[in-house]
């Protein structure tokens, strides 16, 4: 049985061959730190919404009381204070 050649052999040359697989790299490795970036950006906005919600919350916070919902129809309440 003969051993062929891979088709990349005889299309291009090796200075070619790693031209482009260096390409092909840096454009996975940019992509990789453009999504990095992005989600740290996001979790970034994330953590500024929720200090500033916080910022906003009653101290202390209101506990639930039935009588809160006393005023809903039945079908509104909740199944476990109906």
């Amino acid at each position: 049985m003969e051993i062929t050649k891979p088709i990349w052999v005889d299309t291009f040359t090796k200075k070619e061959f790693v031209l482009m697989l260096t390409t092909f790299l840096l454009i996975i490795i940019f992509a990789g730190v453009a999504l990095s970036a992005w989600r740290f950006l996001d979790h970034r906005t994330n953590r500024e919404a929720m200090h500033r919600l916080m910022s906003m919350q009653p101290v202390p916070p209101v506990c639930f009381d039935p009588w809160m919902i006393a005023d809903l129809p039945e079908s509104a309440r909740p199944r476990c204070c109906v």
